[in-house]
């Protein structure tokens, strides 16, 4: 099935309280713009004011002509329960925490939008629709509907633009991978089976190493990265790998506590400096594997930037190096590299810097140019390391993957040696601005999907 375009909303009502979206309530409406992942500002965070024209203005300045997918009515209830709409699904669930609560639009300000929409921006509203007592009808020229109108509930409805969301296919995991909680339009450079093709070539591998950490600030590692290396050395030394870890003096003692966590062996060796770094790590270990979770990658001048387009060179060690090197086809010791990611900035996300320059702004700015055998993109990088495991247990019929108990433990474990939140910059068991539980219940659903019949 061919996935509709989805991304950041503007959602006037809040799903999880009291059923007030559902269709046996009073009132639930909503006025919803759907924008293509990652582009512009989120529209939920604006806080505009109740008056529909300015509503109309404000989302025709905020949303470019060629990003909006449709404008509609959205109710909760039924986007979750609507079977042919997974994405609109998806949506309500990623902006529950940025939802503009209590918001009293009413249905008379509908036509007032499209036609902002329309003269403003210059956009096509192809199809406003809206459910009547049980009848569907189009609202054809956007006609105002009277003050005292019985209360309307809208639907999802497909969205006129390219898809935003990739063909997944009938891989049960990379659908929990290209959600897209923080809105970074990873399905524009998602590589769909990229997990799987990770863990059929670290299946057999013999020496793997690992590197991780991605230092935010002075001192300042954050969580995402160092549980997803891990939980993936973990499982590599199930199948008999030999693992080792590279990372700089700020990550070192995160990921050791990581470990620590799962009750794995600290064999975490720090980045040497100077110039030969790379080489002297590449000739004294000798990987048949190079895996980066979360680990900056050089932009086109060689400098390694956040996702904010910071300098970040000060603080991060040029490990990126390792992976130059080992996938030079003269090089003596050439290993095969597999990078996770999550933004564009990371080792790796050279081998789709096409589409991320394509994207221009801060996207091309930031994009790293370093490549990679194997990329694996996710919506957190912790995940895509995840996936990757979840694949290896998937293919050997046996369990390798941590529990949610284990998630909480090796998360809060990162924080308590010196991480913090790469989004929020505050030390709290939370990976990229999102709650413990969330990450938690995703290990869930990675544990199911990996049990899956192939």
């Amino acid at each position: 099935m061919r996935a509709h375009e989805v991304g950041v909303g503007l959602d006037l009502f809040d799903p999880l309280q009291g059923r007030r979206g559902h269709p046996d309530s009073d009132g639930g409406q909503g006025v919803v713009a759907i924008e293509r992942l990652g582009v512009g500002p989120p529209l939920a965070a604006l806080r505009i004011g109740e008056d529909g024209e300015a509503l109309g203005a404000h989302l025709c300045d905020r949303v470019a002509r060629d990003t909006l997918g449709f404008v509609g009515l959205l109710d909760a209830q039924e986007a979750i329960h609507h079977p042919q709409h997974v994405d609109a699904v998806a949506l309500v669930i990623r902006r529950l925490q940025a939802v503009v609560r209590d918001f009293p639009l009413g249905f008379e300000h509908l036509g007032r939008i499209a036609r902002q929409l329309e003269e403003r921006g210059g956009l096509e509203v192809e199809r406003l629709l809206a459910k009547d007592g049980g009848r569907r009808a189009p609202l054809g020229d956007y006609g105002d509907c009277e003050e005292d109108h019985e209360p309307l509930h809208g639907w999802p409805l497909p969205a006129t633009r390219a898809s935003a969301l990739p063909d997944l296919g009938g891989d049960p995991i990379d659908p929990l991978l290209a959600l897209d909680p923080g809105a970074r339009g990873i399905a524009r450079f998602f590589q769909t089976g990229g997990a799987r093709r990770a863990a059929d070539a670290l299946r057999h591998a013999r020496r793997v190493v690992l590197t991780t950490g991605f230092v935010v600030d002075t001192g300042v590692a954050e969580t995402d990265g160092p549980p997803g290396a891990a939980v993936l050395g973990r499982a590599l030394r199930a199948l008999g790998a030999e693992v080792r870890y590279v990372t700089d003096a700020v990550t070192a003692p995160v990921l050791a506590a990581a470990l620590a966590a799962l009750g794995e062996p600290d064999k975490v060796v720090l980045y040497p400096d100077g110039p030969g770094a790379a080489r002297e790590i590449l000739a004294r270990e000798r990987p048949t594997h190079l895996v980066a979770i979360e680990r900056p990658g050089r932009a086109r001048d060689g400098v390694y930037r956040n996702m904010r387009g910071d300098d970040v060179s000060e603080w991060n060690a040029p490990i990126d190096e390792l992976f130059v090197l080992a996938r030079r086809p003269s090089y003596r010791y050439r290993a095969t590299t597999i990078g996770v990611g999550d933004g564009g900035n990371e080792i790796g996300m050279g081998t789709v810097r096409a589409r991320l320059v394509k994207r221009g702004g801060l996207a091309a700015r930031i994009a790293s140019v370093v490549r990679v055998d194997h990329l694996v993109v996710a919506g957190v990088s912790n995940w895509g390391a995840y996936g990757i495991v979840a694949h290896l247990g998937r293919a050997g019929g046996r369990s390798l993957l941590h529990t949610p108990d284990d998630e909480r433990r090796v998360v809060s474990a990162c924080v308590a040696a010196g991480a913090c939140d790469g989004v929020t910059r505050r030390r709290e068991p939370t990976v990229d601005g999102l709650p413990l539980e969330a990450h938690a219940a995703l290990v869930t659903l990675l544990g199911l999907a990996a049990q899956a019949r192939a």
